[in-house]
């Protein structure tokens, strides 16, 4: 597997088979609830992902209903079949745990906020994602995104 040197679009898909269908534009909705189950926040993402030789860079622009928005972007690293990220926000790791689950698990950089997050394959443009986030061992709230769909390649 490559170790975080220039990857070809071919090794990229054979080291990172399910990491490579996801690479493309995706909007969706995120609906956050707490842990009484109360909806606390809502919003719109357009998430961009793509592969620059071993550099992987996620680019998340998030709306609110209020006209707000957020526009991030996390640069990671691909070795040896994992996509590292160790950016100023935050410090984890994705990796495909079954043919059609990526798991990534990170760590917020300026707070104790610990987050396991699921992402599921259901066809070509379709995806689904749930994060847990917990705070000092408790889970705090629970973030799922509903109608992850590919938008543009």
């Amino acid at each position: 597997m490559a170790t975080g040197t220039e990857l070809t679009p071919e090794q990229f898909a054979r080291d990172y088979p399910l990491l490579s269908k996801h690479i493309g534009v995706y909007e969706s909705l995120y609906i956050v609830i707490d842990a009484e189950g109360r909806v606390v926040d809502t919003y719109r993402a357009r998430n961009e992902f793509r592969v620059d030789g071993s550099r992987y860079v996620q680019r998340n622009i998030y709306t609110w209903p209020d006209g707000r928005t957020r526009d991030t972007t996390f640069p990671g690293t691909l070795r040896d079949g994992v996509l590292y990220f160790d950016t100023p926000v935050l410090k984890g790791e994705a990796r495909q745990v079954s043919d059609d689950v990526i798991l990534l698990v990170f760590d917020y950089v300026d707070r104790p906020v610990h987050v396991i997050e699921t992402i599921r394959r259901v066809d070509d443009i379709r995806w689904g994602r749930t994060m847990q986030y917990y705070e000092n061992g408790d889970l705090v709230r629970v973030a799922a995104v509903y109608h992850e769909r590919k938008v543009a390649d």
